[in-house]
């Protein structure tokens, strides 16, 4: 029940044939909402179980796809990097990486990349999980630790994807939206062999 009724806010979002207003949509997104935070609690409960994956799969895209939604959406979180608008830049980063992670098939290596970009943008909630790395210490990204993760990430798919990874001189740690700004930058990057 509540997997269709996301699906449901999620189509009629996106819906272009209803000509309703951004802020039209987003009222009825936030009511979608409140009707699921309505539902009893033993109700949600029955929905939730362990899973392997936390999207469905994604149609096979291309890297070109990504490249330009980096991009086009890029551009506007690295104007609101440099003009002090860090939620709005945070919301554009999470965007990308989850638009990519709902509606794409991802190679590998990207959705590694975006899955960890979801993580560092949302290291409170993802504690409360129970992870415990701090990859953001005092709202600066700790260099070593994300190092070490984006090694791990590079050497998982070295025998599918050799040389498919980002180029940490193109990294920047001055905070988070900044570092997975460049983490995307870099990302847009990677030169996927062509099947």
């Amino acid at each position: 029940k509540v997997m269709d009724m996301l699906e449901k806010t999620q189509a009629a979002y996106y819906n272009q044939r209803d000509n309703k207003s951004t802020q039209e949509k987003n009222a009825a997104m936030l009511k979608s909402f409140q009707e699921i935070l309505e539902l009893d609690d033993a109700e949600i409960k029955t929905e939730i179980y362990d899973t392997t994956s936390t999207f469905g799969l994604g149609s096979p895209t291309g890297h070109k796809v990504i490249h330009d939604m980096i991009e086009n959406v890029g551009n506007g979180a690295k104007y609101n990097i440099d003009n002090n608008y860090p939620r709005i830049a945070q919301a554009q980063l999470e965007y990308i990486a989850g638009y990519g992670l709902f509606f794409y098939g991802l190679q590998h290596p990207t959705r590694r990349y975006f899955e960890f970009a979801i993580q560092l943008l949302n290291q409170d909630y993802y504690e409360e999980l129970g992870f415990s790395r701090k990859y953001i210490d005092g709202g600066k990204p700790n260099k070593k630790l994300i190092q070490a993760k984006l090694n791990e990430i590079s050497n998982e798919n070295k025998d599918q994807y050799p040389g498919v990874q980002v180029n940490p001189s193109g990294l920047n740690y001055a905070d988070a939206n900044q570092f997975v700004y460049s983490l995307m930058k870099e990302v847009q990057k990677l030169n996927y062999p062509q099947n």
